[in-house]
């Protein structure tokens, strides 16, 4: 997590956004009470969603992911850019960055 509070200050400077996704936090009451402690903990300041797992939202992409973390890149028309990125997103920052400069380049 602090890896990616750092990410979205970068992206920030930049007119991105970073959006986190706790998949399981809306699952019950406790589960939403620890991820905000562990958010509050770890002082994350990007926004983070918590879907409702009978929504269509839930249901139809968050239901899908089967790595985590799972990060996607979407441009400002909400088209996802290349493939999701699965695992520690240090290690893929290179693609992150390329497929980033693309959308840049589309402007």
């Amino acid at each position: 997590m602090p890896a990616l509070e750092e990410l979205s200050h970068t992206l920030k400077e930049q007119n991105m956004n970073l959006i986190g996704i706790a998949s399981d936090a809306g699952s019950n009451q406790d589960a939403l009470d620890t991820a905000k402690w562990i958010l509050s903990e770890k002082k994350v300041t990007y926004q983070n969603l918590v879907p409702d797992e009978e929504s269509a939202f839930y249901k139809e992409f968050v239901d899908e992911i089967t790595g985590y973390p799972t990060s996607y890149l979407v441009d400002r028309e909400g088209n996802i850019v290349g493939a999701p990125l699965i695992g520690n997103l240090d290690a893929q920052l290179d693609t992150l960055t390329k497929r980033m400069e693309s959308i840049k380049t589309k402007k």
